[in-house]
């Protein structure tokens, strides 16, 4: 297990410091910023109290609807044999060895699925509501 967090987080981190470095250009381009240096703050002071405040409810709302992903690919890797190992639970382990049941038992492969599916759009939900509530420029 320990593993497949390393490889996914080796596999995931890119996306993150792309994100955080867009949108860290985009924020000092703003005019609070230029007006906060016109006002003598520091640089840290910018950073730490105008840049960074703007950055991190993106890369939370970005990071929350990510968990689905993630959880996704876990359950991928599982499915063929690379996530947790028996006797630890991984779903895609549970997928994988309904298949032998599925004309008798469909539920067994079913909900494993299903539940999979429904963690994956909660969490997309949860980074879409938490990037409306969290971010700065939606406020009026």
């Amino acid at each position: 297990m320990v593993n497949m967090v390393i490889a996914l987080s080796v596999v995931w981190w890119p996306a993150y410091t792309r994100i955080a470095r867009g949108e860290t250009l985009s924020v000092k381009e703003q005019q609070f910023v230029t007006a906060a240096k016109a006002s003598g703050v520091s640089g840290l002071g910018i950073v730490v109290g105008h840049i960074m405040p703007n950055v991190i409810t993106t890369m939370i709302a970005y990071a929350t609807a990510d968990i689905g992903n993630v959880i996704l690919l876990s359950a991928v890797l599982g499915y063929l044999g690379l996530g947790a190992q028996p006797p630890n639970v991984d779903l895609g382990r549970i997928v994988y060895d309904g298949q032998n049941f599925i004309r008798f038992a469909r539920w067994y492969s079913l909900l494993p699925g299903v539940v999979l599916f429904i963690v994956a759009i909660s969490f997309a939900f949860v980074g879409d509501l938490l990037r409306d509530f969290l971010d700065p420029r939606m406020r009026i």
